[in-house]
């Protein structure tokens, strides 16, 4: 049931009203009462919920369901501590509030795309944070390599060691290493530049004529 949680970031009453995911049978109104009861925000990402509000969620879904299977179903004979009997009609839309008898504020939001009857003072967020890795597999493995004083094997060296030895110029030629590079910003064509090198210096030097 934890586990399940942990795979999903959508809010946890979605997940409980998708019939496929968790669990099936949980209407609008049962999620409700189940994460009242659970005292679980119904807004909170399903991944962030620790193991104990996981279980008190599966606990609730078993108590809520049994309580109104006793009574067949019967509005009139839910348990009174139930948000069921204050949630319907007027003052229930998206972004109102009523006020239970116990003198807790009830608030009406959209979460999921249903109307949700919640208790902000009673109800938190999940309490387990999560983080985001945002560092590659090949960065991981690296940085748990460091932590734990290991030697990265020669042949993972080699595959991330920079091609040093041998480039590319833009011509497509291939410069070996300890040549100078062309920083003039200028790129020479390459039968041209190939055939300045092959010409004896002072060929070279003769072939640009007087200035």
């Amino acid at each position: 049931f934890a586990q399940a949680f942990r795979k999903a970031a959508a809010p946890v009453k979605s997940l409980l009203l998708d019939q496929g995911r968790v669990v099936c049978g949980i209407g609008n109104w049962i999620a409700d009462e189940v994460l009242h009861k659970a005292r679980v925000h119904p807004a909170a990402p399903a991944n962030t919920l620790s193991d104990n509000q996981a279980a008190g969620i599966h606990s609730a879904v078993l108590s809520v369901v049994r309580a109104a299977v006793a009574v067949d179903a019967d509005a009139a004979r839910f348990p009174k501590g139930w948000l069921f009997h204050v949630r319907w009609g007027v003052g229930t839309a998206s972004g109102s509030s009523v006020t239970l008898p116990s003198g807790e504020e009830l608030n009406f939001e959209e979460v999921g795309g249903r109307t949700t009857a919640f208790v902000p003072s009673l109800q938190c967020m999940g309490e387990r944070p999560v983080e985001k890795d945002l560092a590659t597999p090949k960065r991981r493995a690296r940085s748990s390599l460091a932590g734990s004083g290991e030697k990265e094997s020669p042949k993972a060296a080699k595959r991330r060691k920079p091609k040093s030895d041998v480039e590319d110029d833009a011509a497509g030629e291939t410069k070996q290493k300890g040549e100078p590079k062309n920083t003039s910003g200028r790129v020479r064509a390459g039968a041209a530049g190939a055939a300045l090198r092959k010409r004896p210096a002072s060929r070279a030097v003769g072939a640009a004529g007087p200035g």
